[in-house]
């Protein structure tokens, strides 16, 4: 028994001195510490709106590496998310390394890990549409608290941008504004919000606030067009707006504002949904007949000469979309990526172009496909 003892005595410490040795060599070994396998490539995220009230909003990414569209990736990558992205998603923006999916029926913003696609918090707002940022802060339009969307405006109160504090990742102010906010864009020192009015047909509203940010507090409204909806900087004090109408005497159309001296001015663009990419502008027009047969367009205009171009789908194949709905550019290859929404129910497609405008492929996507944020994983660490 002593023997056997003695026996397990050397080997442990035998043991121990061997461990102690590939512990030391370890050390000293220059080896490459593991690949995180949830870190992610290049690539873009594509928030698919859901349908309203149906708690099926999804996030998708697309990666440059696999030439692949990861489906459903939040559910995937946050199985403890029992309720999944939430209810209608209206807005996606990538800020300092984190993705901010503006969840409108479930009224709240999400805040993601961008390089895993990893939940991080959910900070409640009610009824938010859209989020812009400026150094610590997000800016979020809230639709406030509007007992239903087919009140016709009656006792529908005035909407709000509440200010988020990055840090804590809570609320720590708010602005009122006027009724039904959407887009916003910080321009200097000053955001603009366009209010839209869209609970109240026919009365829309027809302004644009505007909020210092040191004071946080509105300063003044620019009269532009009945119910207004996208707010696109163009990096030399110019502030491109459009308006989606009345859908009677006032069509679709975009302004831009000189945000030097807040003038007024029309463009020639007849669409509401519009993006901005260098010295383009890309518009997807929607007009409709007395029976409401849609007639779809994709324009182009140049804000440096301030001239319309041609169709920026030049191969036919704008024919198969159905139901155009989003719109990016990408920043590197200027590749144009349209969305289908087809039914708004079920799935729809996605579709990319080259900077040419001739179709390089489609993939289905989720619900509603809409929103994009481009992702490069150097400039997100």
């Amino acid at each position: 028994m002593k023997q056997l003892l003695e026996f397990a005595k050397f080997f442990a410490i035998t043991a121990i001195i061997a461990t102690l040795g590939l512990t030391s060599c370890r050390q000293d070994d220059p080896v490459d510490p593991p690949i995180d396998p949830d870190l992610l490539g290049a690539g873009f995220y594509l928030l698919n709106e859901g349908m309203m009230g149906s708690n099926n909003a999804t996030l998708d990414f697309y990666d440059y590496n696999t030439n692949k569209l990861i489906h459903n990736i939040f559910e995937a990558r946050n199985p403890n998310e029992t309720m999944g992205l939430g209810d209608t998603g209206n807005d996606l923006e990538l800020y300092n390394g984190r993705l901010y999916a503006v969840i409108n029926g479930s009224s709240y913003l999400e805040v993601i890990d961008a390089t895993r696609a990893k939940h991080i918090a959910k900070i409640a707002i009610p009824n938010p549409r859209y989020v812009a940022f400026n150094g610590d802060f997000a800016y979020v339009t809230s639709y406030s608290t509007a007992s239903s969307p087919y009140d016709g405006g009656d006792g529908s109160p005035a909407g709000f941008v509440a200010k988020v504090d990055l840090n804590t990742l809570k609320v720590v102010d708010q602005c009122t504004v006027g009724r039904q906010p959407d887009e916003l864009a910080v321009v200097g020192n000053k955001l603009y919000v366009a209010n839209s009015g869209g609970y109240a047909d026919p009365d829309y509203e027809t302004t644009v606030s505007v909020i210092d940010l040191t004071t946080f507090s509105e300063i003044k409204r620019i009269e532009v067009a009945p119910n207004l909806y996208r707010v696109r900087p163009d990096g030399k004090g110019k502030l491109y707006v459009s308006s989606r109408g009345d859908y009677l005497m006032n069509p679709a159309a975009t302004f831009v504002i000189d945000t030097t001296t807040d003038a007024v001015s029309p463009t020639p663009i007849e669409s509401e949904n519009i993006t901005l990419a260098g010295d383009n502008i890309y518009a997807i027009s929607v007009t409709y007949d007395a029976e409401w047969n849609p007639t779809n367009a994709y324009l182009t205009y140049n804000i440096t000469t301030d001239r319309m171009g041609s169709s920026f789908i030049t191969d036919s194949t704008d024919t198969e979309i159905v139901s155009p709905y989003g719109i990016a550019i990408e920043p590197t290859t200027g590749e144009i990526f349209v969305t289908d929404a087809v039914d708004y129910f079920s799935d729809g497609k996605l579709n990319c172009y080259s900077s040419a405008g001739t179709l390089k492929w489609s993939v289905t996507a989720g619900v509603s496909p809409a929103h994009f944020a481009f992702f490069t994983p150097s400039a997100a660490r």
